[in-house]
């Protein structure tokens, strides 16, 4: 039975973006992956997703009780590995990584902040801090621009795992050691929206918000997001909406624009908090930043147009927005529209009432607005079931990520999905390993007999497995 967090594990989680558990298996186990993996990058290299083919006994630490129940915790109890894994292999006498923010395989996600998406890493030996261990920085898991908080080395003896917040800043250090480290990361994506605690919560459980000391909002150099964190707990508690608040609406929306992240993470979750009078200011902050950071965002690496200060802000507020962001889904600006679709489906669930506009956005002439509006129904769920087909469409989109994100949001709709079987099964075909992947997964969850009889064919005869 997976063994869940607790309620300070998980707070800290939200606060901290990871946290260390023990896959405690025989230590041969482990030994034995070692030597299995040293082997296959001294006779083969890195094979990259095809090391689970070479070293089958990571299954075993991956589904030890431990590490189900930290990823249940954080993913929900219907998580799903996703079909990407990656050995790192960090030399004797390396130097130290630099800090980053890792890409999302073959897409351009948005940097949301809810715990979609988690990355952990898993250690087949014994790492400590001469051996090259791979660090976080707490708390970065927020903000785009590295923090300046000190990073935070993952040692431990073999079994190690530590679970991170997918948008976390990380690094491999130097390994100063005689032998080379080696750190197995697997990702793992969330399938349904949280409607209630999926650890091990006691109802009495007050998060210490002020931990650590809490500043003013406005005071650029905290690194402190009470909001924030609020926010994101009382979504993984299933709880909608903003917890009341006070504030001026206007000279929030021009905090927004601050030259400092933490400024405007702050002052969104404080526009949150303000309810309904504040979705009039946002909607047009929205507008205005949409198409004011579009060149900045298109020219920078991993980033999906849609990341906007004015998003979170919608985001966190939640069902009070979705009425005017379904109306910005009509926008003449491709940016606006890419940018609504994306927070509708940050919303999740209380975003069904735009599925129907949503749908239609999947055949918008503009690739961002399809790639997003298929995030955001997948997000909805099986209450989007009605979009299966369209989704289904999408599979033989020309954009890669497009094609990508149908799929896993039929992977999220699960048995309500079966209208796209068909387009699933010829999605088994594609040239793209991400796509194909997932259209696997897609069957899976469906279920069906037919889904199921195409998924075992495939599998028999693709090396994907």
């Amino acid at each position: 039975m997976p063994k869940l967090l607790n309620d300070q594990a998980m707070w800290d989680f939200v606060v901290d973006g990871y946290t260390t558990v023990q896959a405690d298996l025989d230590p041969e186990v482990h030994a034995g992956i070692h030597r299995d993996t040293a082997a296959v990058f001294r006779d083969k290299g890195n094979l990259g997703n095809g090391i689970l083919a070479e070293v089958p006994a990571l299954l075993d630490v991956f589904q030890h009780p431990n590490v189900t129940g930290a990823l249940s915790s954080i993913l929900g109890a219907g998580y799903r590995a996703y079909p990407h894994r990656h050995c790192h292999l960090n030399q004797n006498g390396s130097d130290a990584q630099p800090m980053h923010l890792d890409s999302y395989e073959a897409d351009e996600n948005n940097r949301h902040h809810r715990s979609r998406w988690a990355m952990a890493f898993y250690y087949c030996h014994d790492v400590d801090e001469g051996t090259g261990p791979t660090s976080v920085v707490p708390g970065g898991q927020y903000q785009t621009t590295q923090p300046a908080d000190e990073e935070v080395c993952f040692t431990g003896s073999a079994g190690s795992v530590c679970i991170v917040h997918y948008d976390s800043w990380h690094r491999a250090t130097a390994n100063l050691g005689d032998t080379p480290r080696y750190m197995h990361k697997w990702l793992f994506i969330r399938t349904e929206e949280p409607q209630r605690p999926s650890w091990d919560h006691a109802p009495g459980f007050t998060p210490d918000v002020a931990r650590p000391d809490v500043s003013r909002w406005d005071d650029p150099d905290s690194g402190r997001h009470a909001d924030l964190w609020r926010s994101v707990w009382n979504w993984h508690c299933g709880l909608a909406g903003p917890n009341g608040g006070d504030g001026d609406a206007q000279a929030l929306c021009e905090a927004l624009r601050d030259t400092s992240e933490t400024v405007r993470l702050n002052a969104g979750y404080a526009l949150a908090r303000l309810g309904a009078p504040a979705v009039e200011p946002l909607i047009e902050a929205l507008r205005d930043e949409a198409m004011r950071r579009l060149e900045a965002n298109l020219g920078a690496g991993m980033t999906n147009p849609s990341y906007l200060s004015a998003g979170y802000a919608l985001s966190a507020l939640g069902a009070p927005a979705v009425p005017a962001l379904q109306g910005e889904l009509g926008s003449r600006h491709w940016p606006v529209r890419a940018a609504a679709a994306n927070i509708l489906g940050d919303i999740g669930v209380h975003a069904e009432p735009a599925a129907g506009a949503l749908s239609t956005c999947l055949t918008d002439g503009e690739p961002w607005v399809r790639r997003n509006a298929a995030e955001a129904l997948g997000h909805i769920g099986a209450a989007a079931g009605a979009a299966a087909h369209t989704l289904g469409e999408c599979l033989t989109d020309n954009v890669e990520w497009v094609r990508l994100n149908a799929a896993v949001a039929l992977t999220r709709l699960g048995p309500a999905a079966t209208a796209a079987v068909p387009a699933l099964m010829s999605a088994l075909e594609d040239d793209a390993y991400y796509v194909r992947a997932n259209a696997a997964h897609a069957l899976d969850a469906i279920g069906t007999t037919q889904a199921t009889r195409a998924l075992r064919t495939y599998r028999q005869g693709s090396s994907d497995y």
